[in-house]
């Protein structure tokens, strides 16, 4: 019984998506989509998907993430005037941009204010380049997001009747979701990082 208690609670509380609660209402979900069948890009060229915006405080949780990242060929001319040719590998990005600040991010949480894109960037040089590809292109993000704001309701963990025995609920924190500490219910103060909460049962 104990054995099952753990298991229990572990699939639920601990999943990637325990944060969400999303069995509830309050969670939005959507996919942000870049594809192109272009087979040739001059250089700074940007393939990106429509942008999505995150508000003061809104998170978005990276569900599933996935690219055709791939080998590209690529022609230079030369401002000296000489020719060559190459090959690069060019990978699909998870593009974050708040404020001036422009990053990227692969897996995990996104906290706004932000504008979030995905597809490719190819890097402008002093050169005249020109990219191709058989394959053409590709970039998909499914995503979770809790606005700011928004009330769900309390997940809950049932726990099967059973004649004799005990269990223990414990209650952990942490601010990575990797490292737990136990803790005690009460007031806690706001700090510098998000702080999450899941409950343990043995």
């Amino acid at each position: 019984m104990k054995k099952l208690l753990n298991s229990l609670a572990c699939i639920l509380l601990t999943s990637p998506l325990a944060a969400f609660d999303i069995a509830l209402d309050g969670v939005e979900f959507g996919i942000l989509q870049m594809s192109s069948a272009q087979s040739t890009w001059p250089e700074g060229t940007d393939l990106l998907s429509e942008a999505l915006t995150l508000n003061e405080g809104d998170v978005l949780q990276v569900l599933r993430w996935s690219t055709s990242g791939d080998n590209f060929n690529y022609n230079v001319v030369y401002s000296h005037g000489g020719q060559g040719s190459g090959n690069t590998y060019v990978d699909g990005r998870i593009y974050v941009t708040s404020g001036p600040v422009v990053t990227t991010s692969d897996l995990g949480f996104i906290v706004g204010p932000a504008v979030i894109q995905v597809g490719y960037k190819f890097e402008e040089y002093s050169h005249d380049y020109t990219y191709s590809s058989n394959a053409g292109t590709h970039a998909q993000l499914d995503y979770a997001i809790l606005r700011k704001g928004t009330s769900t309701q309390s997940s809950y963990l049932t726990v099967p009747a059973n004649a004799s025995g005990n269990f223990e609920v414990k209650l952990q924190t942490s601010t990575d979701l990797q490292s737990w500490s136990p803790t005690t219910s009460g007031v806690f103060p706001y700090g510098a990082n998000a702080r999450f909460f899941r409950l343990v049962v043995e």
